[in-house]
């Protein structure tokens, strides 16, 4: 019998299906799922494919999948969860991607935490300069300079189109070099119209001064943003706490203030959290993540060990149960956290 050569266009199709399958696991897809009922011909040109990609990352950034693009380090670890395959060689092959991903992310957070620190040290640099020299005045006005009412403030871009205003008292800067005081961790949100940003701005460094609380806080440049940016249903004030009892101080004081209570919202955004009064909003956490865990929960189960949701954008978007289950332990204990904040606001 005489064999059959395989066409140049036979083979440029299964050689192209062997990288659709590559690119399926790189993606994040369980390898020994995909390889399942494969001819040996493909598994071999899979692995070997894999193996080269492999040589050829050591060399580069790791290939980080497309859902967790944009986590951080510890909430990659904890969703990321590598199957133990029957393959042996492959369950230690994912494992060591997985250790390369993070620690590829783990240092470059690392390198960008101290890029950020250091332009913002060279800013108050200058900022301090200028009122020595009695070319500006300080940020914030005080009969009695205490670290709560000395602020440092931060002027850039933080997206395409999207300047923002920061600024940080020396308390907080202080127990943020400490690690007390995450920014993101404790942080109540104003929906205030643009208008009266500046306003907001002066009663949130007067209660943090006179109340001594260590306070960070950023809200958007309307001067230097694009009509875009301001016409954008996002975070336009933000205020980060070292703790939730210096946030419920925080505001206690606030809520009472005339100049505040004046101040008439525009809108009222979903910040995924605990609404305390028609312009603020306490959460924990960042209110991208809170948003994205919460769509994911309403996923679809295929029925076939996937799931499938919407993303922000519309888009439909398959997990496996792995990921899914992690996912769900992150929502719960986000939910957990968040019950247990409302019994303290009372709300």
């Amino acid at each position: 019998m005489i064999s059959e050569t395989k066409k140049p266009a036979d083979q440029a199709a299964g050689q192209n299906k062997v990288q659709e399958y590559i690119n399926r696991i790189k993606a994040g897809e369980a390898a020994e799922e995909i390889m399942k009922g494969l001819p040996e011909s493909f598994r071999s040109g899979i692995e070997a494919g894999l193996k080269a990609e492999q040589e050829a990352a050591k060399e580069e950034a790791p290939f980080i999948p497309d859902k967790y693009k944009g986590l951080p380090a510890d909430l990659i670890d904890d969703v990321w969860v590598i199957t133990e395959y029957a393959d042996a060689e492959i369950t230690k092959r994912e494992k060591e991607r997985k250790a390369r991903v993070l620690e590829y992310v783990r240092e470059k957070d690392k390198q960008a935490e101290a890029d950020e620190e250091q332009k913002i040290n060279d800013q108050e640099r200058i900022q301090d300069l200028k009122v020595e020299m009695g070319i500006a005045p300080p940020i914030y006005e005080s009969p009695i300079q205490t670290p709560y009412s000395k602020f440092k403030m931060e002027n850039g871009e933080t997206d395409i189109g999207a300047f923002w205003y920061e600024y940080r008292n020396e308390k907080a800067k202080e127990l943020k070099k400490s690690g007390e005081l995450k920014w993101g961790e404790e942080r109540i949100y104003f929906d205030v119209p643009l208008a009266d940003l500046f306003r907001l701005r002066n009663v949130v460094m007067r209660v943090a001064a006179e109340n001594s609380i260590p306070i960070a806080f950023k809200h958007l440049d309307v001067d230097k943003s694009s009509p875009a940016q301001k016409t954008k249903n996002d975070t336009r004030f933000v205020t980060n706490f070292a703790s939730l009892e210096d946030a419920k101080r925080f505001y206690a004081v606030l809520e009472n203030d005339a100049e505040y209570q004046a101040i008439v919202p525009d809108r009222q955004l979903d910040y995924h959290g605990i609404r305390l009064d028609e312009l603020a909003e306490y959460a924990s956490g960042y209110r991208e993540g809170r948003g994205a865990l919460e769509r994911i929960m309403t996923a679809k189960d295929n029925g076939d060990g996937s799931y499938t949701f919407k993303n922000e954008y519309g888009r439909e978007i398959i997990i496996g149960r792995a990921d899914f289950q992690a996912l769900k332990k992150e929502y719960d204990k986000m939910q957990a956290k968040q019950d247990q904040a409302r019994q303290e606001w009372g709300k």
